[in-house]
């Protein structure tokens, strides 16, 4: 298949990226170009392609000098292909290449310039066969965004990516350089196709940066949409696809309690559903009067207890008065029968 180039981008994964070879080696798409592109790695990577070479027809290994970054070698790679098609692999995923006849006809009709192929594990696969805009896909419930994110799902025509390859470069700071390219797809509402069956799916690799780093990166990503309701989508999609309200309220508050990212808190909140709004504060008050009342029913308990405390001192002191008053009365009483019976 001359048409389409597949790149495996790797970093220190070599057992991984074997596992990957030895897949591809066993599919339909063995007789494509394929480029290992290695950021760098100081593993075995070199030998691990070197000792594949033998299963494929057309294996390179193009090895960067110095770790140029993850998302930097995504560009990378699109740079360095030369078909009408591309599709960039990474080393941790999964895959299967069971029926893969309908993306290679599609891919030799040349009729579309986006074909998805694979998804986030656990999130349906039923939109599978399908050519549409990615609008009429989002309408019917089709996450385009969530699967878009995932960069092996998509098979792109190459030449469409590369007048986006300066605002992907741009948006690497967000975690995200291919997501230019897919926005404007979508925002040209292109025809596109979805594979018949799942083909890969991802895996859960080491990542370089923590889960709130990817949400605000997300955040930015989403903002870059011309259309405000879009940029919601696309912000909902990625993580309260599953209407998730906990996780809305903590990213809702991480924008405020993050200086550099609450201009986007707006963005956060506004797309929200009416009642996660509702919640977003009513559990704050809630939990507010919940501890106002703890602190209630301690002070009161403190109080009674200071006031049972000052009862008993009054009333010893008290007692101690007129024990003393008693006490004088009695001298005084001494006194006078002392005297009358000196006269």
């Amino acid at each position: 298949m001359d048409n389409l180039e597949i790149i495996v981008i790797t970093y220190n994964r070599a057992e991984l990226l074997g596992t990957t070879l030895d897949r591809l080696a066993a599919s339909p798409f063995s007789t494509c170009r394929i480029t290992v592109l290695n950021n760098a790695s100081t593993d075995h990577t070199q030998q691990v392609v070197w000792q594949k070479q033998s299963l494929f027809t057309n294996l390179r290994l193009v090895s960067n000098v110095v770790n140029i970054g993850g998302d930097a070698n995504i560009l990378r790679a699109v740079e360095l292909a030369t078909a009408p098609y591309l599709w960039i692999l990474a080393d941790d995923d999964s895959y299967d290449f069971t029926d893969v006849s309908d993306v290679q006809q599609v891919l030799a009709q040349g009729s579309v310039d986006l074909i998805h192929v694979g998804a986030h594990t656990g999130v349906a696969w039923d939109k599978g066969g399908t050519t549409a805009t990615p609008r009429q896909l989002v309408r019917q419930g089709y996450p385009y965004f969530l699967f878009s994110s995932f960069l092996p799902c998509n098979i792109f025509r190459r030449e469409a990516f590369l007048p986006h390859l300066i605002a992907g470069y741009k948006n690497i700071i967000s975690l995200y350089p291919h997501m230019p390219f897919l926005q404007h797809f979508y925002t040209e509402d292109k025809p596109m196709y979805i594979a018949r069956r799942r083909i890969v799916s991802a895996g859960i690799g080491a990542q370089a940066y923590d889960h709130t780093e990817q949400y605000l990166g997300w955040l930015r990503t989403s903002r870059m949409l011309p259309n405000r309701r879009d940029a919601m989508k696309c912000l909902r999609q990625q993580f309260f696809l599953d209407n998730n309200v906990d996780m809305a309220l903590y990213y809702t508050k991480l924008c405020l309690r993050q200086r550099a990212y609450r201009p986007g808190w707006p963005w956060m909140f506004g797309s929200l559903t009416v009642m996660e709004k509702l919640r977003f504060f009513l559990v704050p008050i809630g939990r507010a009067l919940v501890q106002l009342g703890k602190l209630t029913v301690r002070l009161v308990r403190a109080t009674g207890h200071g006031l049972r405390l000052t009862w008993r001192f009054l009333k010893a002191t008290a007692r101690y008065i007129a024990s003393q008053c008693r006490a004088t009365v009695r001298g005084i009483r001494n006194i006078i029968n002392n005297l009358k019976d000196d006269e």
